[in-house]
């Protein structure tokens, strides 16, 4: 599950403490900040942080939950969204086994190039 945040944060923040439950009082607890800053210091543009935030959470047993959403922030009026997505494909995983794929080819190379040169030095020529 993919939760995602954004808020109009503009050199302010905002902290979001959002506590996932399900029917039967289970909580998964997080928090969050937003935060953007920007300005020019000895004539150079600077910024910080970002008007978005992502949290991933794995392995959320199914059931009906409902999204506990408490905000924090020294702005009195501040606006935020949340998204919430399900089943979200894990591209780290994807990624993994790529690179253990791609490395029968080049361990079929290595030994390969190994006998080659193996049998090129016992040559008379």
């Amino acid at each position: 599950m993919v939760i995602k945040s954004t808020a109009n944060v503009n050199n302010n923040w905002i902290y979001l403490h959002l506590a996932l439950i399900n029917e039967e009082g289970q909580a998964y607890d997080f928090g969050r900040e937003i935060s953007y800053y920007h300005g020019v210091e000895g004539g150079e543009r600077w910024s910080e942080g970002g008007m978005s935030d992502e949290a991933t959470l794995p392995l959320i047993p199914a059931g009906k939950y409902y999204l506990r959403i408490e905000p924090e922030s020294s702005s009195p009026i501040l606006n935020y969204t949340i998204q919430v997505y399900r089943d979200v494909p894990q591209w780290s995983f994807f990624i993994l086994v790529l690179g253990v794929l791609c490395l029968l080819p080049i361990l079929m190379w290595w030994r390969s190039s190994r006998f080659e040169a193996a049998r090129w030095s016992e040559s008379d020529s």
